[in-house]
C-alpha cells in the first residue's frame, strides 16, 4: 500500500474518535490534492487542539506515516497520550 492511500486509511479512522467531520474532511481534500505531509501535520494539530485520545494502533500509524513522509517529530509527540 503507498502512503497516500495508507494515510487515506489512517483518516478514515479517526472517524471513529471525536474529532469533527471538517477536519476529517479538510485532511481528506489536501491528500488529494498531492499534500500529504501538510493533511497529516493538520491532523496531528487538530487532534491535540480537540483533545483527542487515540489508541494505540492509531497512534503508532500516524508515526510510522509520519516517519515516510518526514514529519516533524513534534506533530506526533504532542498528541494526548493513547487510552
Amino acid at each position: 500500500m503507498d502512503v497516500e492511500a495508507s494515510l487515506l486509511q489512517l483518516i478514515e479512522t479517526c472517524r471513529t474518535t471525536s474529532l469533527p467531520n471538517f477536519d476529517i474532511e479538510q485532511a481528506i481534500e489536501l491528500v488529494l490534492a498531492g499534500e500529504c505531509l501538510v493533511a497529516l501535520e493538520n491532523l496531528c494539530v487538530q487532534l491535540v487542539e480537540h483533545d483527542v485520545r487515540l489508541n494505540l494502533p492509531l497512534m503508532e500509524d500516524i508515526q510510522r506515516i509520519g516517519a515516510l513522509l518526514g514529519m516533524a517529530e513534534r506533530y506526533w509527540q504532542r498528541l494526548p497520550r493513547p487510552t
